[in-house]
Parts: C-alpha cells; structure tokens; sequence
C-alpha cells in the first residue's frame, strides 16, 4: 500500500472516496475536493508508480510528456515502457547512443493497430523527452504476435509477471534508482481477477502507487464505465471539466488505482 507523507499528504489532505461510490456522490465529493498534484509530489515517497493511460488518446501522453522533467529533477531514473517489447531495448539504447534511428521507432509506434498518427508520435516524444532529461526508457512488453503472448498473456498475468522481474532487476541492482511505469490503465490496479504489474511487483518485494489519468475528452456517454468514467462525468455536472485534478480513491474494497488525474476535456481529441 503506497504511503501518503509529505508533499502528497498536504495535497490530498485526508480526503478519499470509494471506488464503487455513484456518480452523484463523486460529484459532490470532487466538488469539495479537487486539489491539483505535481509529478513530484508522486514520487517524494515512492520508487515505482504507475501511469495508467487509455492508448487512443493523446491528452495523457500530453501529460505524461509536461511532467518528465519534473520526475528527472524528482529522482526518477527509468520510463518502464509498455508500448516497446524487450527485443526493441537495442533500437532505444541505439537512439540514446546515436540518435539516427528515430524513424525505425516511430514506425513500430505507427504499426499499433490502435494508435493514429498523433499518439505515435506522442510515444515517440516520450522517448526523446527521457533521453533529452536524463531517464533511460527500458521496453518491457513480449513480442506483439508471438506464442509467448498469446498464449501465456491473454489474461494479462504474463506479460505483468515479465514486467515486474524486469523493474525488480533494477530496483534491486541500483537502490537509488525510480521508475514511472507508463501502461495502458488495466495493467495497474487492484482487480479480483489477473494480478496487475503493481501487484506483481509487490510479490517481489516492492510496492507502488497507482495512478489513472481520466477525462481529456468532453463526456458524451449516456453510461458510466468505471470509476473513470463516473470521475468525468461527475467533473461535468460540477463544472469541473476544464481542470485538471487529482482524486484519492480510498483502497478499503477497492478494485482501482490509488489515484486518478483528471485532465482537462477538450472537444476533439481521439476520442473512445
């Protein structure tokens, strides 16, 4: 369980709600309690957090992109990266070297077959921004189209079982080093069903913070899906959807992460 001291207690100021709250209690309750969080402050206590992003949309690489000077200055030393498998590590230790392969990158970013051009290019600038400060980017993922993940990963639990040995290995190897682990959002939280990464990691002996971005784009469902969903909805009916914010979500039954950013909904993202 991660701890709240510091910098990060005096920004959530003791206040939390429960993931499975309705959507009219989340209202009233980030209408009362919608404190802004630096990067920073995430790490003053933590070795590992987790960025969970939805993959179709830029507003969280955007984010994710602002903050990674913050998180050098802050002490983080490694981007664990799911959107590169391991056998591609050679291709970003070559960009770090020499710089004359972004183009090979950028085309394996551009061959994900949910991601437009803008979120390749996102990925690929998240690459550019760590090297430009200081964090190696280390790829975690399995090869894309190999048996290994078909048929070790389709519930999740081998791909975030390799992830957690290759974070472990360097925080185990260098007790000074940090990690902000960017992912898609399911491999970091606290479900019944397939352990997440944050929880595999735990298993050896480390623990973690979890954090979700939610919002970035104008609320149009006419249901809600998640604790994410009920946060962008309710930042709508507060008039809170041009902020951005952070909500603590109280961990007692929890099936989510440990907090949510919410960033400010825009018109014309990619959106769902």
């Amino acid at each position: 369980m991660y701890i709240i001291m510091g910098k990060l207690e005096a920004i959530l100021n003791g206040e939390s709600i429960r993931f499975d709250s309705e959507v009219t209690e989340v209202r009233e309750f980030i209408y009362r309690n919608h404190p802004n969080i630096d990067y920073a402050s995430l790490f003053e206590n933590q070795r590992v957090v987790f960025f969970g992003e939805q993959h179709t949309l830029v507003s969280p690489k955007d984010d994710f992109l602002a903050g990674i000077a913050e998180m050098a200055s802050a002490g983080v030393t490694h981007i664990g990266y799911e959107f590169l498998p391991v056998s591609m590590q050679s291709e970003i230790d070559r960009f770090y070297e020499k710089g004359d392969n972004r183009e090979q990158l950028l085309k394996h970013f551009n061959e994900g077959k949910i991601y437009d051009e803008q979120c390749a290019e996102r990925y690929m600038q998240i690459v550019e921004t760590a090297k430009a400060n200081g964090i190696k980017v280390v790829a975690l993922d399995f090869e894309a189209d190999t048996v290994q993940r078909q048929e070790i990963s389709h519930t999740f639990n081998g791909r975030n079982q390799q992830w957690a040995k290759l974070m472990s290995d360097i925080l185990n190897s260098d007790p000074n080093s940090k990690i902000a682990v960017y992912c898609g959002g399911a491999h970091a939280g606290y479900y019944p069903v397939d352990d997440r990464a944050n929880n595999e990691l735990r298993k050896q002996g480390h623990d973690s913070l979890t954090v979700k971005y939610c919002g970035g784009q104008i609320f149009k469902k006419d249901y809600v899906f998640g604790f994410d969903d009920k946060v962008a909805k309710s930042a709508v009916e507060a008039g809170l959807q041009r902020q951005r914010f952070v909500v603590n979500v109280d961990r007692t039954m929890s099936r989510e992460s440990d907090l949510y950013i919410h960033l400010p909904q825009v018109e014309k993202p990619k959106l769902i």
